[in-house]
């Protein structure tokens, strides 16, 4: 099942930029993602950042911890 995480500009500037993500680092950190995902996807512009995610993984929490 393909999972979203994401923040829009809805979202406060502050924690928004909290969760951006440096193109330098992008690679980086797909990489340690798909250590434990199945399939990701990360979406990181001036406006929204949006994690799309597959996982065996059911526990959601879990899930949300170890991405953030």
């Amino acid at each position: 099942m393909v999972r979203l995480i994401g923040l829009n500009k809805d979202v406060t500037l502050d924690v928004r930029s909290r969760f951006s993500i440096n193109s330098s680092d992008l690679e980086s950190n797909l990489l340690k993602l798909k250590s434990f995902l199945d399939e990701v996807i990360i979406i990181s512009t001036c406006n929204r950042t949006e994690v799309y995610f597959s996982s065996q993984e059911s526990n959601n929490d879990l899930l949300v911890k170890k991405i953030f």
